[in-house]
C-alpha cells in the first residue's frame, strides 16, 4: 500500500488522500475528538459511569462493551430521564471547542464538506459557522441520502434537545435506529457503498463502533481510521484499515497530521512548484518527508511536469527507477500509457544527451530489457532527432527493435534513413528488421458467400518507400554485408514460403509469385508487398557471386534446389549476371534441375536461355532442344504443345542462324497451324483457381454452349457425373453470360436434381445481367430447394432489389408470386441452416444479415411495392396476412420478429386493431423475455414514433430500463435514445417530469450521461422549443436538489452542453449549474466536454465568467487551454465583471497557467485577489 508522510510521525495511505482530493471523503467523528482541552467532554463509557451515579444506580460497569445496554438498565432504574441527565452531563459550561473540531471541518472543506457524527455536541456545528461555510445540517432520524449528501450529519442526535427530540443512547436507541427502524442502517450502507470513510476518535471496542461497522459492505471501497498505536490490535477483523499514530506528547501527532495535511491541500499550486524546486536542489538523498512529498506531486500532472522540468535525468532517474515511479515503462504490454507515462518517458529520453548517454539503457536492462508504448516512443524520438554515436545508438536500437511491431514500421524505416548516413552497423540491423516478412490473414476476394476460404500472405515490416530510399543510400554493400544479408533474405524467404504452403496445402505462395521479374521490371511498377526484400536478397546474391565467382557455383546450386521458388528465381537470376560462368554449365543448370517448363521461374529461365543460349554448344542445345519437341503425350511431365512452341519461338529469335532450333519450329508450327507467338513470350499467361497452384490454361472458347438449347446442356451435365472438363466450364460461363434463357437452365438443373457447386458458382453470378425481373419467382422457387441454398442468398439480393425498384415494370399479379416464392424459400432455409461467420455486436445486426431476416425484410419491401401500386388495396390481407401471422406465430423465427418489428411505426399506422392483437404483446417482457428482446431489438433500431407508438409504448419504454440492460445490453445506446426523444420532445401525453425518474434510478452513469449526450446531439442545430427547453430545464434542476438522486460530475460535464441550447440556456441555467457538482472529465486525463468558444461573453459577460470559473473547478490540467481563454479574459475584465474575471485566473494559475496573471490589469481594483 502506497503511503505518503503528513508528518515524521504519520503516514496516510496514498488512497485515501485521492479520496479527498476526487470529492469521495466522508469524516466520522466519534468522541475521542471532543475529550482534548479544552472541550474535556467524557467518552462514551465514562459518560455511561457518570449518568449511573447521577441515577443512583446500584450496579457498575462490568463490560465496557455493554454499554448500552447497561444505559438502557440505568434508564429503567431511573423512571427514562437518561436522555435529559446526559444533556445536563455534556452541556457546555464554559467549555468549548477544541483544535481537532476546526481541523475536521477545514480539512473537509477543502471538497465537499462531508461530516457525519455519533457525537451529541454542537462543537463541529460551531466550528462551521466559524470557518463561514454554508453547509447543511442533519440531525437523525431525519438523516440524508447515504449515497449522496453533503454537510454535517449528527448521526445520533444532538444537544439541546427540543421537546420530542432524543438522541441514540440506550440498547433500545440502537435497537430503533440500526434494526427496528434502521434508518441509521440504511444511510450508512448506503454511505459505505459510495464514500471513502475515515474513522477520528474511536476505539476499536466502542460500542457504536460495533454498530457502524455491521453497516460495512462485504467487499468493495477501503475505509480507514486515525488510530494510536496502542490499539492497532482492537482494529482487527472490523473491516477497516488502520492508520496508526503514536500517542506520545499528549496524542498531538493526531492534530498536527491533520493540519498537515489541511496545509498540503491548501497550498497554492505556485507553493507546491517552488517546494518541489527546493527538493530538487538538495539531490536524491531526501528525508521520509520529502520522498513522500514527491510522491504526492508524482500523482498531480501539473507537479509532476514540474519535477520533469528541473531534475537532471542523469542524476534522478536511477533513485526513480528503485522506487517504482519508471514500473510502467518496462511492461511491454502496456500498449497506450497514461499522459503521465508519456511525461516520465520523455525526461528518461532526455538522459541519451547528458552526460551518461548509456545509463537509461543500463536501468532498461536491470528491469529485464523490455519496455512499453512510451519509452519506446521516447527512445525512438532521441535517435530520430539527434543520431547519437553508434556506440550508443547501439543498445537502443537493440531495445527498439526487441519491442517492435509491424505498427512501428515508419518509426523503424525513418530511423534506417537516418543511421544510412552514419551508422552502417546499425542500418544492417534495422535494415533487417524491415525487409522481415510477417503473415496476414485475409478473406479470398472471390467469395461468394460467408463460408469463404482465407488465404496467408506477407508483408515485409518496413515502410516500403522510406526503406527503400534508404537501402539505396546503403548500396554498394561489403563483401561481409553482401553475406549476410544474402543469408538472412534466404532465410526469410524460405521459412515464409514454407509457411504459405505449410498453411495452404498448395504448391505456390504469394511470396514466389506475386513478383513478375527480380531484376526491375515495369510489370512490377506498383511492387508487390516483399519487394524490398527480394530487392536486397537480389542485390546481395549478385554482389557474392561477382565477388567469388566459380568458388560461389556450389551456392547457386544448393539455391536451385530450395523448395522456394523465389530462391530458386534468385539464383537464376545471378547466372545471368555471372560474367565468368561458362555458357554449357549456365544452360546445363536449367536442364538438370528440371526448370525449362516450369512455368514459376519462366521468366527468370527465358532471361538466361537469351544469355547463354546463342552461344552454347551444339551438344548442349540439342539436349534442349530435345526436351523441347518432346510431345505431352509421349513425356507426360512436358506441358502443352504451346508451350513448346512458344519456346521455341523464343529461342529462334535470340539464335536465327541456328537450323536445329528453326526445324523444331517449324515441325511444331506445321502440327499446330492455329500457334501465333505470343507478345512477351518470357511472361506467362495463365490463372489460378485462386491460390490452388495448379496451372490452368485458358483454351479457346468455341461458343458452342451458347447454341445449344437448356436441355441439351443438362444432358451433358449429366453425363459427366460432376466431373466437369474445365474447358467445358469455361464455355458454359460463357454460354450463362449471353444467353437470355438462364432461368429455364436453372429450373432444368433443378428439377433434375443437378445441384453442383461448380455449375452454380458459374451460373448464379450471371442472373443480374440475363435474368428479368418478371423470372424472380420462379428462380426462388428453384432456390428454395438447392442443399446449399443459403450460400446463394448473396447472389440474389441485387436481383430482388432490382424486382422491388420502382422503374421495373409491376402489377399485382406479378409481385405476388414473387411474396409466395420468398416465403416458401423463408420456409426452407430454416432457422438452423444460417451460415456460420463472424458475429454481429448486436441482435438487428444479426437479424439483418441472417438468411430468414434478409428474405423477411425483401418481403416488406415487396408489401411496400403493393402498397404503392394499389394504395386502394390493403396490403395485409388474405395470403400475405396469414405469412406474417405465420412468421411470428406459429412459425415463429426471432430473426424476423427483430425484422419485422422494424416496421412497428407502419403497420400501427395503416392496421392499428392488427398490430394491438398481434404485433404488441411482443413487446411484452413478461410473456416471453426472449420473444421481446427480438422485438425491441427491431424496433429500436429500425421503427421511429408516431402518436399510435407513443400511445401503446411509451410506459413500456418509461419502464424498460432492466429488461433491456438484461436481454439486450447492446441496444442500451438505441434504448436511451428513444427515452430520450419521448422525454423531450413533448409527445408525452401529460409531459409528467417524473417519467424519466425509473430511468433515473436504474441506470449507470455512464447510461444516465449518454441520456443527455442524446438530448443534445437532438437539438443540437435547431435548439428546443420553449416548451421543451422547460421540460429540460426541469430535469436539471430535479436532479440538482437530488431528485431523484444527485447528479455525478460526469453528468455535469454532459449537462453543460444544454447551455448553449437556446440564446437564453446559459442564463437560465447558471444558477442549477451553480447547485450542481463540480464537472469532471469521464475518463481520466480526459479533458472537460466545454468548448469556451460558444460563450456568448458579449450579452452575458458575468455569467459567463461564473460558468467559466465552475468548468475550470473541474479540470485537472489547464496548460491544454493555452492562450485560448486569453482574450476572454481580457474581455471580462473590461466588461464589469472583473469579479468573475479573477475567479478565472485563480483558477487557471491553480492548474499551472501561470501566465494567465498577466492577463488583468494589476493595479485595478481586486487584482491583489491574485
Amino acid at each position: 500500500m502506497v503511503s505518503e508522510w503528513l508528518t515524521n510521525e504519520v503516514a496516510v495511505p496514498r488512497r485515501l488522500l485521492d479520496a479527498l482530493n476526487d470529492d469521495r471523503l466522508v469524516v466520522f467523528a466519534g468522541a475521542g475528538i471532543s475529550i482534548p482541552a479544552p472541550t474535556r467532554l467524557p467518552g462514551f463509557e465514562a459518560l455511561a459511569r457518570a449518568l449511573a451515579a447521577n441515577a443512583g444506580y446500584p450496579h457498575v460497569l462490568d463490560d465496557p462493551s455493554k454499554i448500552d445496554a447497561f444505559l438502557g438498565r440505568v434508564e429503567d432504574y431511573s423512571g427514562g430521564n437518561v436522555h435529559r441527565m446526559a444533556e445536563e452531563l455534556l452541556a457546555p459550561h464554559g467549555r468549548r471547542g477544541n483544535r481537532l473540531h476546526n481541523l475536521i471541518i477545514e480539512l473537509s472543506a477543502t471538497a465537499s464538506l462531508r461530516v457525519v457524527t455519533t457525537n451529541f455536541d454542537p462543537y463541529l456545528s460551531r466550528a462551521a459557522k466559524r470557518a463561514r461555510l454554508r453547509n447543511r445540517e442533519f440531525v437523525g432520524p431525519a438523516v440524508p441520502l447515504g449515497h449522496s449528501f453533503s454537510g454535517l450529519v449528527y448521526l445520533h442526535g444532538k444537544f439541546p434537545l427540543a421537546d420530542n427530540d432524543s438522541v441514540v443512547l440506550t440498547d433500545r436507541d440502537f435497537g430503533e435506529a440500526y434494526v427496528t427502524g434502521g434508518w441509521a442502517t440504511r444511510f450508512l450502507t448506503s454511505m459505505f457503498s459510495t464514500y471513502t470513510v475515515l474513522f477520528v476518535g474511536y476505539s476499536g471496542t466502542d460500542t457504536v463502533m460495533r454498530y457502524l461497522t455491521r453497516s460495512l459492505p462485504p467487499a468493495g471501497i477501503e475505509h480507514f481510521a486515525f488510530v494510536p498505536t496502542s490499539e492497532l490490535d482492537k482494529w482487527e477483523g472490523l473491516g477497516v484499515t488502520p492508520i496508526p499514530f503514536p500517542i506520545e506528547r499528549r496524542f498531538a501527532a493526531l492534530p498536527e497530521a491533520l493540519d498537515a495535511w489541511k496545509n498540503s491541500v491548501s497550498t497554492t499550486h505556485i507553493g507546491r512548484l517552488e517546494k518541489i524546486s527546493r527538493i530538487v536542489e538538495q539531490g536524491p538523498s531526501l528525508s521520509a518527508l520529502d520522498e513522500s512529498y514527491l510522491s504526492s506531486a508524482f500523482m498531480r500532472v501539473e507537479t509532476l511536469q514540474h519535477f520533469l522540468a528541473v531534475a537532471d535525468p542523469s542524476v534522478w532517474l536511477r533513485w526513480c527507477a528503485e522506487r517504482g515511479d519508471l514500473d510502467d515503462l518496462w511492461k511491454k504490454s502496456v500498449e497506450r500509457g497514461t499522459d503521465e507515462a508519456y511525461a516520465w518517458a520523455e525526461w528518461c529520453g532526455r538522459s541519451v544527451e547528458g552526460s551518461d548517454p548509456l545509463l537509461l539503457f543500463r536501468v532498461i536492462h536491470q528491469h529485464g530489457g523490455g519496455v512499453a508504448d512510451a519509452l519506446w516512443s521516447a527512445i525512438w524520438r532521441t535517435l530520430i532527432t539527434e543520431y547519437p554515436q553508434p556506440h550508443v545508438a547501439g543498445p537502443y536500437l537493440s531495445v527498439l527493435l526487441q519491442g517492435a511491431s509491424r505498427s512501428r514500421r515508419l518509426e523503424l524505416s525513418l530511423l534506417l534513413l537516418q543511421a544510412a548516413s552514419s551508422d552502417r552497423e546499425g542500418a544492417m540491423r534495422l535494415l533487417e528488421w524491415a525487409v522481415t516478412p510477417t503473415p496476414a490473414f485475409e478473406k479470398s476476394m472471390w467469395s461468394l458467400s460467408e463460408d469463404y476460404d482465407v488465404r496467408i500472405d506477407f508483408d515485409v515490416n518496413g515502410d516500403r518507400h522510406h526503406a527503400k530510399v534508404a537501402w539505396q543510400r546503403l548500396l554498394p554493400l561489403s563483401s561481409s554485408e553482401s553475406s549476410a544479408m544474402m543469408m538472412i533474405c534466404i532465410g526469410l524467404l524460405t521459412s515464409s514460403s514454407g509457411a504459405s504452403r505449410h498453411f495452404s496445402g498448395r504448391p505456390l505462395d504469394p511470396i514466389s509469385t506475386g513478383r513478375a521479374a527480380i531484376e526491375p521490371h515495369n510489370q512490377d511498377q506498383y511492387g508487390d508487398r516483399c519487394q524490398l526484400l527480394i530487392d536486397v536478397a537480389r542485390e546481395s546474391v549478385r554482389g557474392q557471386a561477382e565477388l567469388w565467382q566459380q568458388e560461389f557455383l556450389p551456392v547457386l546450386r544448393w539455391m536451385l534446389q530450395s523448395s522456394s521458388t523465389v530462391v530458386q528465381r534468385l539464383a537464376l537470376d545471378a547466372l545471368h549476371h555471372f560474367h565468368s560462368m561458362q555458357v554449357d554449365t549456365a544452360v546445363r543448370l536449367v536442364l538438370d534441375h528440371k526448370l525449362l517448363f516450369d512455368h514459376r521461374v519462366k521468366h527468370e529461365v527465358f532471361r538466361l536461355l537469351a544469355a547463354f543460349y546463342p552461344k552454347a554448344s551444339k551438344s548442349t542445345k540439342e539436349a534442349l532442344l530435345k526436351i523441347a519437341s518432346q510431345s505431352h503425350a509421349v513425356a507426360p511431365d512436358v506441358p502443352s504443345d504451346y508451350e513448346r512452341y512458344n519456346l521455341l519461338v523464343w529461342l529462334s529469335k535470340l539464335d536465327a542462324s541456328d537450323e536445329a532450333t528453326r526445324k523444331a519450329l517449324e515441325r511444331i508450327q506445321e502440327e499446330n497451324p492455329a500457334f501465333e507467338p505470343r507478345e512477351n513470350p518470357d511472361f506467362e499467361s495463365f490463372f489460378f483457381e485462386f491460390g490452388t497452384g495448379e496451372k490452368a490454361e485458358k483454351a479457346p472458347v468455341s461458343g458452342r454452349l451458347s447454341k445449344e438449347s437448356a436441355e441439351s446442356i443438362i444432358q451433358e451435365v449429366r453425363g459427366f457425373n460432376e466431373e466437369f472438363p474445365q474447358e467445358w466450364l469455361q464455355e458454359l460461363a460463357e454460354a450463362a453470360s449471353s444467353a437470355p434463357r438462364i432461368e429455364k437452365l436453372l429450373r432444368g438443373l433443378g428439377e433434375s436434381n443437378l445441384w453442383s457447386e461448380e455449375l452454380w458458382d458459374i451460373l448464379l453470378p450471371a442472373l443480374e445481367k440475363c435474368a428479368a425481373p418478371g423470372d424472380m419467382a420462379g428462380l426462388l422457387e428453384v432456390l428454395a430447394n438447392h442443399p446449399s441454398r443459403t450460400r446463394y442468398l448473396y447472389s440474389l439480393e441485387s436481383l430482388i432489389s432490382k424486382a422491388w425498384s420502382d422503374k421495373a415494370p409491376q402489377k399485382v399479379d406479378d409481385v405476388k408470386p414473387v411474396l409466395a416464392a420468398l416465403y416458401k424459400l423463408w420456409q426452407s432455409v430454416g432457422a438452423a441452416s444460417e451460415p456460420e461467420g463472424d458475429q454481429e455486436p448486436d441482435a438487428y445486426s444479426s437479424a439483418r444479415s441472417s438468411a430468414r431476416g434478409r428474405l423477411a425484410l425483401h418481403y416488406l419491401q415487396g408489401m411496400g411495392v403493393l402498397a404503392r401500386i394499389a394504395p386502394e388495396t390493403p396490403v395485409l390481407a388474405g395470403e400475405i396476412r396469414g405469412v406474417i401471422e405465420s412468421m411470428i406465430g406459429n412459425e415463429r423465427d426471432l430473426h424476423t420478429v427483430t425484422i419485422l418489428a422494424g416496421s412497428t411505426g407502419w403497420f400501427f399506422s395503416e392496421y392499428e386493431d392488427w398490430a394491438d392483437n398481434k404485433l404488441l404483446p411482443l413487446f411484452d417482457w413478461t410473456l416471453s423475455p426472449e420473444v421481446a428482446a427480438a422485438t425491441w431489438s427491431g424496433f429500436l433500431n429500425g421503427s421511429s414514433w408516431s402518436s399510435h407508438t407513443v400511445e401503446k409504448l411509451s410506459e413500456s419504454v418509461r419502464s424498460g430500463y432492466s429488461w433491456v440492460s438484461r436481454y439486450i445490453p447492446e441496444a442500451m445506446p438505441a434504448f436511451v435514445d428513444h427515452h430520450s426523444f419521448l422525454f423531450s420532445s413533448g409527445l408525452l401525453p401529460d409531459n409528467d417530469p417524473t417519467w424519466v425518474d425509473a430511468f433515473t434510478l436504474a441506470a449507470t452513469v455512464e447510461e444516465r450521461e449518454l441520456w443527455i449526450d442524446s438530448v443534445s446531439r437532438r437539438y443540437g442545430d435547431t435548439g428546443p422549443s420553449p416548451e421543451a427547453w422547460r421540460r429540460l430545464l426541469t430535469y436539471w434542476a430535479r436532479r440538482a436538489r437530488n431528485t431523484p438522486i444527485g447528479l455525478d460530475g460526469i453528468e455535469v460535464n454532459a449537462l453543460l452542453q444544454w447551455l448553449f441550447l437556446t440564446e437564453t440556456s446559459l442564463p437560465e441555467a447558471l444558477a442549477v449549474l451553480l447547485s450542481s457538482p463540480i464537472p469532471r472529465a469521464p475518463d481520466e486525463g480526459s479533458r472537460i466536454n466545454f468548448d469556451y468558444n460558444k460563450l456568448p461573453v458579449t450579452q452575458y459577460p458575468a455569467e459567463c465568467g461564473k460558468v467559466l470559473t465552475r468548468v475550470l473547478q473541474g479540470c485537472a490540467v489547464g496548460a491544454w487551454l493555452g492562450q485560448g481563454l486569453e482574450p476572454i479574459v481580457r474581455h471580462l475584465g473590461r466588461s464589469g465583471a472583473r469579479a468573475e474575471a479573477l475567479s478565472v485566473v485563480n483558477e487557471l494559475v491553480r492548474l499551472g497557467v501561470a501566465g494567465a496573471i498577466g492577463w488583468l490589469d494589476p493595479t485595478a481594483e481586486g487584482s491583489a485577489a491574485l
